[in-house]
C-alpha cells in the first residue's frame, strides 16, 4: 500500500515495530526545508534508498543530484537504476576543485520545480582538496552545506546529505560518520539505511515528525533491476 501523505503515515501502526512501505513512500521520510542526512556502513544500502527517494521525488518534480563517489551516476547510465518521469534529473559529477563552480551552477537552476538536491557522498568531497588541511576542509564543507541548505529552504526543495560511517579511533574504535560534528547539530532527520536478506530496512535516528520506527522496504518494490 503507499501512503498518500505523511499524516496517513503517522497513524499507521508498525506490526512488530516494522513498517512496510513502498518506493514512493520514501519521500515522507524526509521533511522539507531541513537538513536531511543518511548514515549509511555500506554503499549498496545507501544507492537503494537514494534510488527510491530519487524516484519518489520525480514524481512530483525535478531532482539535483551531486555525484561524488560516481556511484549513482553508474548504475543510471547503465540502466540499473530504473524511472520513469518527465521532470528532469540533473547529475553533478565534480572534479578537483570544482565544487564551487558547481554549487554556483545549482544554486542558479534550484527553483520551486526542484523537489530533491542530493549530496552523496560527503566523505568524498575531501577527495577533491588533496594538500588542504582537514579542519579548514570541514569548516569548508559546512558552510557548503549551510548555503545550499538555505538556499533549498527558501525554494522549498527538500536536502539529503549522505555519510559513510566508518570506524574512528578516540579512546577505542568507534563508528562515526564523516563531518559527524555538521551532521549531529544541524539534522533535522537523520536515517540509517540496512539490507537484510535483500530488503531495505530503515532506522530513524531523529525525526521531528515520526516515531523511531523501523521501515521496511522490500527489494521488488526497489526501483532497481535485481
Amino acid at each position: 500500500m503507499t501512503f498518500k501523505s505523511l499524516e496517513e503515515l503517522k497513524k499507521m501502526k508498525p506490526r512488530v515495530g516494522i513498517v512496510e512501505i513502498e518506493s514512493a513512500d520514501v519521500k515522507f521520510l524526509l521533511q522539507e526545508k531541513g537538513l536531511n542526512s543518511l548514515l549509511f556502513k555500506e554503499p549498496f544500502s545507501k544507492i537503494c534508498f537514494n534510488c527510491s527517494a530519487v524516484s519518489a521525488f520525480l514524481n512530483d518534480g525535478n531532482v539535483v543530484y551531486v555525484d561524488l563517489d560516481t556511484m549513482f551516476t553508474s548504475y543510471v547510465r547503465n540502466g540499473i537504476f530504473s524511472y520513469s518521469s518527465d521532470n528532469e534529473l540533473q547529475i553533478y559529477l565534480p572534479r578537483a576543485h570544482e565544487f564551487e563552480e558547481i554549487l554556483a551552477d545549482m544554486c542558479s537552476s534550484i527553483n520551486a520545480e526542484t523537489e530533491l538536491v542530493v549530496i552523496d557522498s560527503l566523505n568524498s568531497f575531501y577527495h577533491l582538496y588533496d594538500g588542504i588541511k582537514i579542519g579548514s576542509l570541514n569548516h569548508l564543507l559546512t558552510s557548503y552545506i549551510l548555503f545550499l541548505l538555505n538556499h533549498c529552504r527558501s525554494v522549498g526543495s527538500t536536502l539529503l546529505v549522505t555519510s559513510m560511517i566508518r570506524h574512528k579511533k578516540t579512546s577505542e574504535w568507534v563508528l562515526a560518520p564523516s563531518s559527524r560534528r555538521l551532521i549531529e547539530l544541524k539534522s533535522d532527520v537523520i536515517l540509517t539505511p540496512e539490507l537484510i536478506n535483500g530488503n531495505l530496512s530503515i532506522d530513524l535516528i531523529k525525526h521531528g515528525e515520526l516515531k523511531e520506527t523501523k521501515f521496511l522496504l522490500r527489494k521488488e518494490r526497489m526501483p532497481i533491476l535485481a
